[in-house]
């Protein structure tokens, strides 16, 4: 009896891509490039430093911002760009992190290379809209134009990073040798395999080492149902539940809505689906109830039903129990 106070800490889950800049003249700022800092919750986030770990790469601005929280559900961004100060490879690492005893910390591999550039890519990052794992999202156009001395031989298309296999390059009129000034074209589509942010770089690089990137990004999301045999249960009684829309080979978690009563439960097959028989306590609350179905990563569902006395066959008028 009495009242139980719990105290219960969650930090935030965040997301941010690996930002590629291609090659860049040695000596001169590139483009100015952003990278997202998605907060998908269940609690803000505030940065209390952001930091580039190599002094090539330049934190320009943006609207992360130290001390400002991102709320859940909100992102913001931090401005980089490029400037090599020798030939080669450059690499280092942008850290956004909270300050104190148990903030979080995000971090994103910085890459480029110091060089002649051949190649310009425009717009140099995109995002698809969100769409349900596995749909296609519309496919996206990016332009790439010779912007070196001579012709370049172009011989790599390719997606990588942290979910290469989300996006495609569908059609490619780049392959080859492309003139001085000449723009070619790429088109890339994206199909989630999973929900959640999605990333990706699609780097178009020449025989002789220059390339450009392409920073793509997407949203997967899980469209979940649950269903009941029937909108009215009996307490002692068993009842089916299914539900599909949900992540594969996953547990799934069944709930009453106003935290009391019974926990079940279930394990989705490859579809994303599940069907149980489940057998109602006998002392469950009655009236009108919400049983929810959530997993460990965030997908739910809900469906509405009411919950009355079950059957008692052996109540007679006059005599003590419940009315069938």
């Amino acid at each position: 009896s009495g009242t139980h106070v719990v105290t219960v800490s969650r930090s935030p889950k965040l997301t941010m891509a690996d930002v590629d800049f291609g090659t860049v003249a040695v000596g001169y700022p590139s483009p100015e490039w952003y990278v997202v800092v998605a907060n998908k919750g269940p609690t803000p986030f505030r940065p209390g430093s952001i930091v580039s770990s190599n002094q090539n790469f330049g934190i320009t601005g943006g609207t992360c911002t130290v001390g400002v929280a991102v709320p859940a559900g909100a992102d913001c961004q931090v401005n980089l760009i490029l400037t090599p100060s020798n030939p080669g490879a450059v690499t280092g690492t942008l850290t956004v992190a909270e300050a104190g005893f148990g903030g979080v910390t995000v971090q994103s591999r910085l890459l480029g290379s110091g060089g002649e550039p051949a190649l310009s890519a425009n717009p140099s990052s995109a995002s698809f809209a969100s769409i349900v794992v596995g749909q296609p999202a519309p496919v996206q156009t990016f332009q790439i134009t010779n912007v070196g001395l001579a012709p370049a031989n172009v011989t790599v298309v390719r997606a990588s990073g942290a979910n290469p296999s989300d996006f495609k390059v569908t059609a490619d009129t780049c392959k080859g040798a492309v003139a001085v000034g000449q723009p070619c074209s790429i088109n890339v589509g994206f199909v989630p395999t999973a929900a959640g942010q999605r990333t990706a770089t699609i780097t178009v690089g020449t025989d002789t080492g220059q390339y450009t990137s392409i920073l793509v990004s997407g949203e997967g999301s899980y469209t979940s149902t649950l269903v009941t045999s029937s909108p009215r249960l009996f307490t002692g009684a068993p009842f089916g539940v299914g539900g599909f829309g949900f992540p594969p080979n996953s547990p799934v978690t069944l709930l009453w809505a106003d935290g009391t009563g019974g926990r079940y439960t279930a394990v989705t097959n490859a579809a994303g689906g599940f069907l149980m028989s489940v057998e109602l306590g006998d002392h469950e609350r009655l009236g009108d109830r919400n049983l929810v179905a959530s997993t460990a990563t965030g997908e739910s569902a809900g469906t509405l039903v009411k919950v009355l006395p079950g059957v008692d066959f052996g109540w007679v008028p006059g005599s003590p129990g419940r009315p069938g």
